[in-house]
């Protein structure tokens, strides 16, 4: 009888553990940026490269930035003038407000992962706090110094990919051209500042491609225009995190009340028999 209770045990089990974490938002899951609106027409170097980067995306989407979600507050994430650094949501929106940016934040789950894999990738990108921004997009996570560094999305990728053993994200070739499908000239003049050409043929990856990999799955998106906007996706991303400690906390009450249920089974035929 054991032998046959036990195995149904531990596939309900993993059943009900891996449906519940494909459904919730843990730290450790991502939080996509995208500008679908640009009110002013500032010329700075910030907002140059930020329309550049979004011209290399795909011509459907404008997500141009990917973060590690920290906490209800917070994100682990590379910027290009921080490089690697935890943020407050609030301040990293209220710059591109500044800027005349609107912004979408969507907030996506890795699916297949559970939330101790998602911690320990939190973990390791807290051990990455300081470190450069990789200028250059090279795959072998150095800048043009020579340095360890990273960009927003390789960053995202390795996080994962040093935890797990293997990458679940892919790459694909880099793209440098503009919607007319020629070299945007600002990343001519961005890598001659670095003497090197564009590397058209690297490979690597944009938030645009990473959001539409089948390993992520969207839980919610919000419009941002103001602060306002910004407090009440704080409140939803407060609210998700805490669903998910309540579903953590009911799913394990429950697999409790199993495993005492199992014992006394088997104990009790055991006895009978």
């Amino acid at each position: 009888m054991c032998a046959i209770i036990l195995p149904l045990f531990i596939l309900v089990t993993f059943f009900y553990s891996t449906m519940e974490s494909s459904k919730a938002l843990y730290p450790g899951d991502l939080l996509f940026w995208s500008s679908p609106t640009k009110f002013n027409n500032s010329n700075s170097t910030d907002e140059s490269f930020l329309d550049a980067v979004i011209a290399s995306g795909n011509a459907e989407d404008v997500v141009f930035h990917v973060s590690i979600i920290q906490n209800n507050s917070t994100v682990i994430h590379v910027s290009q003038k921080q490089g690697v650094t935890s943020d407050a949501i609030f301040n990293y929106c209220e710059q591109y407000l500044k800027n005349g940016r609107q912004l979408q934040l969507t907030t996506m789950t890795i699916t297949g992962q559970n939330a101790t894999t998602k911690m320990a990738a939190v973990e390791w990108a807290v051990s990455k706090i300081g470190l450069p921004y990789n200028d250059i997009f090279n795959e072998n996570c150095t800048n043009s110094k020579g340095q360890e560094a990273y960009y927003c999305c390789q960053f995202v990728r390795k996080a994962y990919e040093n935890v797990l053993g293997y990458s679940i994200f892919e790459i694909q070739p880099l793209n440098f051209n503009d919607t007319t499908g020629k070299i945007n000239p600002y990343w001519v003049d961005y890598f001659k500042q670095r003497d090197m050409p564009v590397p058209v043929d690297q490979y690597g990856s944009h938030p645009a491609r990473l959001i539409t990999s089948p390993n992520l799955q969207e839980i919610f998106s919000m419009y941002i225009n103001d602060t306002s906007s910004v407090d009440q996706f704080l409140q939803k991303l407060a609210d998700a995190l805490e669903a998910t400690n309540g579903t953590a906390a009911n799913l394990r009450f429950s697999l409790t009340k199993s495993l005492i249920l199992f014992c006394l089974l088997y104990f009790t035929f055991r006895h009978l028999f």
